[in-house]
């Protein structure tokens, strides 16, 4: 994931691949390679509108959670039934 990486790791062609998903949702003013090579992401904001609670996350931790559940279903694929 990019925006992950220290800005000094990031290459052109994932900058352009950004910038690309920005022009696209969001038009004015435009963002430049500069700001996306220099972007951060502190904090992933994760909402249960069915309990009405928040929870700030670091993202490398979600991106652990993301995995660990990617990797918990796929053991699982055959016991799930699709709905």
């Amino acid at each position: 994931m990019i925006i992950l990486k220290p800005p000094r790791f990031r290459s052109q062609e994932e900058l352009l691949k950004v910038k690309k998903l920005c022009d696209y949702y969001h038009k004015d003013p435009p963002i430049n390679l500069t700001e996306i090579r220099n972007a951060r992401l502190h904090e992933i904001l994760i909402i249960n509108v069915d309990q009405a609670t928040a929870y700030e996350v670091d993202p490398e931790l979600y991106i652990e959670m993301c995995n660990n559940y990617r990797s918990t279903l796929m053991k699982h694929r055959n016991s799930i039934v699709r709905i």
